[in-house]
């Protein structure tokens, strides 16, 4: 199973709010948790597998910056570096990445950090994690709503 992050999930999982208790679920299962993929499974679907976790550049530097805004650079820096030596694995922006990205954004009234995060899903076959509204309407990859 190949999911994508986006910075809706990842903050919420950051903040500690209600919906980020499936990303940690997640990635407690992707680490070997075997209690947090149970508790997944539980709310997903019992055929799910392991997952695979994935976050776009740009929704991290999107993460980034937001962090930086409410807790200062430094420790908006010190987040970043703990998530990126997790297992959450960095997809990097190519030139495919950025146009259909963009191809995404001209389809849907999103914003253009929303576009990298589908983009990501559909390079990787993957879902999207997300509890983003702008997001409804989008039927390119399958998405995990938080808080549902």
């Amino acid at each position: 199973m190949q999911v994508v992050l986006d910075s809706w999930a990842i903050l919420a999982w950051l903040q500690g709010e209600p919906g980020g208790a499936l990303v940690r679920d997640l990635l407690g299962w992707a680490e070997g948790d075997a209690a947090a993929g149970g508790r997944v499974r539980k709310r997903l679907g019992e055929e799910l597998k392991r997952p695979k976790i994935y976050v776009s550049v740009i929704n991290l530097g999107e993460v980034f910056y937001i962090l930086g805004r409410r807790v200062g650079e430094r420790k908006a820096r010190e987040t970043i570096e703990e998530i990126k030596a997790g297992v959450i694995e960095i997809v990097p922006v190519s030139e495919e990445l950025v146009f259909e990205a963009a191809s995404l954004k001209i389809k849907y009234p999103i914003a253009y950090a929303d576009g990298f995060a589908l983009a990501s899903a559909i390079a990787k076959g993957g879902m999207l994690l997300t509890g983003d509204p702008e997001l409804k309407e989008v039927k390119e990859v399958p998405i995990i709503w938080i808080g549902e």
